[in-house]
């Protein structure tokens, strides 16, 4: 045999091993990195002490990276190492993500904090936690196929939509870095798209709608997550004690058909903070009473307009404020327009989340309410520009079935309301209690937007102890005010 037939043969078989070793390590590479195992972090022990345990807590807020004791590291599926270091007053905290087989690393991230305080540690270790997830190509793996349904390890805690799009995809090979083997670029070779039908805590269901190439088991999935859902799904585990909520099926489950999947937990609201815009058709009833002066003042369905802005500052403290504006029209017996009026409500609140009983969510109010009745003209013996001001307890029970229904009461009581009058006609010295409720159901038309129906009803009772220039003076005067009728409102959480 020549020299250099042997010298290709040597060398076609030195690259067909050279081949094959860089595929059996392909086929060894693990992409899907759901559960991870924490070393401690290098550097002084001071400092890194509280840290670790945040970077924990963030990690497992990204809903895609579990943490799992240092002692089942085995079963984790990758392994963070990092260090920790001083500059100044701001902490530079290094870490590497490296997949838990072959060791070899994923990603590598550095994020600096400015400040010691914990506020700015943990929302400083929340943007390493989301960098690294960012990092990895995908957020689940198909488990299931049959017959165009396929069924994936990921759920409502991993933020999947309801009727959100999976894509469904293969890793074909990564480029590496030559000199640090972090994993530059995965080479993905696109599978099919599905469609979400059912959801778990931990799973769920989708229909195959487009198709490249047959889905298999071991396929990789990604999603556009969603936050809302995630954290409505946790803050349900959070609940759960002895036994799963109801609805819920076990870790792990295979994902339900449709109509039985999971309902989001109960009423929660999601986001940071809410905005309603409603309408509102009242009446209105008034009746004043005293020795020398009685009457009767009625409207029927006059419309009002109302808003309310809200924002959770931290998980069970926010606040809130209530602005409602009406516009009246009194006709006289002739059926003539001869006063309009304008009543009107402003109420800023600081708003307390208690926890929930069962199903039902709860939302307390203190505020300061300002309700005020100006009129454009009209007789002084029947109108008058009044105001009523003192504060306010609010208490709002909410909750949703799983089949996206709404049911909300809200109730209102205001005590110790100073009432004044522009003039003083009915009295001096006014004093008033007030209180409302309403009984609301509708619907949730998206995970942000959502629209009720309900009923108001507001009554007031104002009482005067001293004289006014109604009917020569009046004392001992004694006032109540009613309004009532049905709503519509759109609420929209961010």
């Amino acid at each position: 045999m020549s020299r250099g037939l042997s010298f290709g043969l040597l060398s076609a078989f030195f690259l067909l091993l050279v081949g094959w070793g860089e595929a059996h390590a392909q086929m060894e590479e693990r992409f899907h990195i759901r559960t991870l195992s924490i070393e401690p972090l290098k550097g002084s022990r001071k400092e890194a002490k509280g840290i670790e345990e945040k970077f924990r807590e963030a990690l497992n807020r990204t809903f895609r990276l579990k943490v799992v004791p240092l002692g089942d590291r085995d079963k984790a599926d990758g392994l963070i190492t990092g260090s920790l270091r001083t500059s100044g007053n701001a902490l530079v905290v290094s870490v590497e993500l490296r997949e838990m087989k072959r060791r070899l690393p994923a990603a590598t991230e550095v994020v600096r904090i400015e400040g010691r305080g914990d506020e700015a540690i943990e929302a400083g270790l929340m943007r390493l936690a989301r960098a690294l997830a960012s990092r990895l190509p995908s957020k689940g793996e198909v488990t299931q196929v049959n017959e165009g349904q396929i069924g994936i390890d990921a759920g409502g805690l991993q933020g999947v939509p309801e009727e959100g799009v999976l894509s469904i995809f293969r890793i074909k090979g990564v480029v590496r870095h030559p000199f640090t083997q972090e994993i530059v670029e995965y080479q993905k070779v696109p599978v099919a798209e599905a469609r979400v039908t059912s959801v778990g805590e931990e799973t769920a269901g989708a229909r195959v709608v487009r198709s490249s190439l047959p889905v298999q088991k071991g396929d990789l999935v990604t999603f556009e997550v969603s936050r809302e859902i995630a954290n409505l799904y946790r803050i349900r585990r959070s609940h759960t004690l002895s036994r799963l909520p109801d609805g819920l099926p076990p870790k792990g489950s295979a994902p339900g058909k449709r109509g039985e999947q999971v309902a989001l937990p109960p009423g929660h609201d999601s986001g940071r903070g809410w905005a309603q815009v409603g309408w509102v058709y009242l009446k209105n009833r008034y009746r004043f009473g005293s020795s020398g002066l009685n009457f009767t003042r009625n409207v029927d369905f006059f419309p009002v307009v109302q808003a309310d802005l809200g924002y959770w500052i931290w998980s069970r403290l926010g606040v809130e404020a209530f602005y409602q504006v009406g516009w009246i029209r009194f006709d006289n017996q002739a059926g003539i327009a001869t006063v309009y009026a304008r009543p009107s409500w402003i109420v800023p609140q600081i708003v307390v989340r208690p926890p929930s009983i069962g199903p039902v969510q709860l939302k307390a109010s203190l505020g300061y309410s300002v309700y005020s009745f100006s009129y454009i003209h009209g007789d002084r013996t029947f109108f008058v520009d009044s105001r009523m001001s003192g504060p306010l307890l609010r208490m709002d029970l909410w909750g949703r079935s799983r089949t996206g229904f709404l049911g909300r009461l809200v109730g209102t009581f205001e005590p110790f309301q100073r009432v004044s009058e522009h003039p003083v006609d009915s009295g001096s010295s006014g004093r008033g209690t007030g209180y409302s409720l309403e009984a609301r159901g509708g619907w949730i038309l998206t995970d942000k937007l959502e629209v009720e129906i309900g009923y108001r009803f507001q009554r007031y009772r104002y009482v005067f102890s001293g004289a006014g220039s109604r009917s020569g003076g009046v004392s001992d005067a004694v006032a109540s005010e009613q309004y009532s009728g049905p709503l519509v409102a759109f609420r929209f959480k961010f």
